[in-house]
């Protein structure tokens, strides 16, 4: 009787429990739909003006708030993580214990090929844009679409890795809606928005559905 113990295969469940619910589905769709709007935002004209007037009349106030706007945006997503790891210890994990997620889950081959991607993207664009193919707005939408692409090729990567299907079909179609905006025509800052529905919609379903599975599954646990 074969007893030995495959210490590939827990470290790969190990790795996905941090996924297994869901949870953190919430937080990814979130940060793309709140900072696909804000960048929309940022580069729509009502936004320029709105950035310029502020310059003028608020320098000061407002070179600090642009300063100070990353920070406080990686402070909400830690925030976040820790609310998820202080619930997950209350509910899924309590009787069984829990794990310490990696700061970087995906492998460099995986994130060398989706910066591969993003950069191919980039400069096929400015190719064809240099040979009078396409217009300068097409490039600009190129930036948003080749790094819809390279999260998309980032998270399926992350799903055959871990085993994990759910990921794999989030990032075929984040990665094909991503791709579907160098179809469009619409400006810049639209196709900024397009992108954080399209990643917002695709992490917020994955995520209902899993957590909706995690809790049956306590929920059966926790009664048997």
């Amino acid at each position: 009787m074969n007893t030995g113990l495959d210490l590939d295969e827990l470290t790969r469940r190990t790795r996905r429990r941090e996924f297994d619910d869901g949870l953190m589905d919430f937080v990814f769709g979130g940060f793309a739909l709140v900072g696909g709007l804000l960048v929309a935002f940022i580069y729509s004209a009502s936004g320029m003006k709105w950035w310029v007037t502020s310059l003028i009349r608020h320098r000061d106030l407002t070179i600090i708030g642009l300063i100070t706007l990353i920070p406080i945006m990686v402070l909400i997503i830690e925030g976040a993580k820790r609310l998820i790891g202080r619930i997950r210890r209350a509910t899924f994990w309590r009787d069984s214990g829990f794990v310490t997620p990696l700061r970087q889950q995906a492998s460099w081959p995986i994130n060398l090929l989706a910066a591969a991607i993003f950069i191919s993207v980039v400069i096929v664009s400015a190719a064809l844009m240099y040979r009078g193919v396409i217009g300068p707005e097409a490039v600009f939408r190129s930036l948003v679409s080749g790094a819809g692409m390279a999260t998309g090729v980032t998270y399926f990567g992350m799903g055959v890795s871990l085993k994990l299907r759910r990921y794999q079909v989030v990032g075929l179609v984040g990665g094909l809606f991503s791709a579907g905006i160098l179809l469009t025509s619409v400006s810049f800052a639209m196709s900024w928005v397009l992108f954080g529905l399209a990643w917002g919609t695709v992490f917020f379903i994955s995520g209902s559905w899993a957590l909706r599975l995690a809790i049956l599954s306590f929920k059966a646990i926790d009664h048997g």
